[in-house]
């Protein structure tokens, strides 16, 4: 049934309607209490306050640069037919609900329904609003209920390929930095500013994607403190961009060591106390079991269709160091396995001083150059970019002649490269450090594509120069800077005969 309805933003119930998405921001909502054993029907959700009152009242939060003034508060543990909202959808799409545990502190579940069938169970943090997505599979009455207190700020739903996405398609892609490396992308360069935390906001046709740099607590002089009192803090910033010299491969880095949380650390000189204190930090495990970071620099990633990310990263030196990739909904890093039937990603890309030499001809005259050498398999045990104990066949390619001194210089060495993994719909995926700020590169994303029929590939197409001649070949493969392939009508930074110009 279409409606037509004229309405003024003050006081009145908000219902955004197109053909492909239904929305309900509470804080448009008439301040009020369902009471209990009622049903109302406003602009399409039904409130349902079949075991206790529902109420809407004021709450301000902001959420990735989003003010909301207004939730909805459930009250108490519903289920399918009690205790919820609903509404009807005439197709499958994507739910997303802005949401969190009526607790500061404990985590609490939340229902989703369809046709009276519970299709989904998530999380409600203590103590953080956040965005939750779900996959609606067909037609029918949606419903939407608190397991336990729960709030929410924000219900959308968006109709259209069983996710909202196209199953199939062309490679998508974004950079963090312009494709010559002139300067941050416009979302990098303009992150929101939301509490604490910088948030850069992308989307394209299959993939949101959502970056977040953080303030971080400054040595003080005042004992005693947590990381609720703690009085001197460094604002928040991406810098970049930033540019691996010996290729072009380019980054944003985002502030904030991600930590579980920090208390008040002495600092010792000499065997004496200085007077001065630092956070001593609790950080991510990769079990899972110390939850997910609640600051610090972070990226999440979330596709609408099955299909497969590569995410470029830039890693500082350090043995220690560890990046992991995280399934946001258990909380547990994926691991790499050298089966390739059991792995769950694969890592790609370069090591500093890892170089080989080549031969150009130039006219009579053969040059040696240095290339950056590409390591097609560079993970080397679960969650570590390089770790001396778990070398091994699938680590390096026979090539390298892996020794001693060569994994030394790859476990305290610059790396870069790419995360490749598969994507579920509507599943969100997060990247982060152990206890250092990683450099975002940029993702590429392929509906319905696999890890399990990729081969790693130079994405510089270095790898097509030829010293056997000095042919120019005009119908060579052309690339990007992306490593994408184009064709002659491309303008920009290309990659043609293992060479770099600027196509006009």
């Amino acid at each position: 049934m279409r409606m037509k309805k004229i309405f003024t933003l003050i006081g009145v119930a908000l219902m955004v309607i197109s053909t492909n998405a239904q929305s309900w921001n509470f804080s448009t909502w008439e301040a009020k209490t369902f009471a209990k054993g009622s049903t109302e029907t406003i602009d399409g959700l039904t409130v349902n306050p079949s075991e206790k009152d529902i109420v809407i009242d004021g709450n301000n939060k902001t959420v990735d640069g989003v003010k909301y003034t207004q939730r909805l508060k459930f009250g108490g543990s519903g289920s399918p037919t009690t205790q919820n909202i609903s509404f009807d959808v005439s197709g499958a799409g994507t739910l997303k609900v802005i949401v969190t545990s009526s607790s500061g502190s404990e985590d609490r579940k939340f229902g989703v329904a369809l046709e009276g069938t519970e299709i989904a169970e998530k999380d409600a943090k203590g103590g953080a609003v956040e965005a939750v997505t779900v996959n609606i599979t067909g037609a029918g009455k949606v419903a939407i209920y608190g397991k336990g207190g729960v709030n929410l700020y924000l219900v959308e739903f968006t109709a259209g390929g069983g996710s909202g996405g196209s199953a199939t398609g062309e490679t998508e892609s974004y950079l963090a930095v312009k494709e010559d490396g002139s300067a941050a992308s416009t979302e990098f360069a303009n992150p929101t500013a939301s509490g604490t935390d910088l948030i850069v906001n992308v989307a394209t046709a299959n993939v949101t994607l959502k970056a977040v740099a953080s303030k971080t607590p400054a040595r003080s002089q005042t004992a005693g403190m947590t990381e609720e009192t703690w009085d001197k803090w460094n604002d928040a910033n991406w810098d970049g961009p930033k540019k691996q010299n010996d290729i072009q491969f380019y980054w944003m880095q985002g502030s904030g060591n991600p930590y579980i949380s920090f208390q008040s650390k002495t600092i010792i000189n000499n065997d004496e106390p200085t007077g001065d204190y630092d956070p001593d930090y609790t950080y991510y495990q990769p079990d899972g079991s110390m939850g997910l970071p609640k600051s610090g620099e972070y990226i999440e990633v979330t596709a609408k269709v099955d299909g497969m990310f590569k995410i470029g990263f830039w890693a500082n030196k350090g043995g220690s160091r560890k990046l992991y990739l995280i399934d946001k909904e258990t909380k547990k890093a994926l691991t790499w396995d050298a089966d390739e039937t059991k792995t769950q990603y694969k890592v790609e890309g370069y090591v500093n001083g890892w170089d080989e030499e080549w031969v150009e001809t130039e006219g009579e005259t053969k040059v040696k150059k240095a290339k950056k050498r590409f390591i097609p398999y560079m993970q080397v045990n679960n969650y570590v970019l390089g770790d001396p104990a778990a070398v091994n066949d699938k680590v390096l390619d026979a090539e390298f002649n892996p020794t001693t001194k060569v994994v030394d210089q790859v476990n305290n060495a610059v790396k870069f490269g790419w995360f490749v993994f598969d994507a579920k719909a509507n599943k969100t995926y997060m990247i982060f450090g152990s206890d250092w700020q990683f450099g975002f590169q940029g993702y590429q994303f392929t509906p319905g594509a696999s890890i399990s029929g990729y081969t790693p590939t130079d994405p510089t197409g270095v790898e097509a120069i030829t010293t056997k001649s000095n042919t120019w070949n005009a119908n060579a493969p052309m690339y990007n800077l992306s490593g994408q392939k184009v064709d002659k009508s491309y303008k920009g930074i290309v990659i043609q005969n293992g060479r770099k110009f600027v196509n006009k």
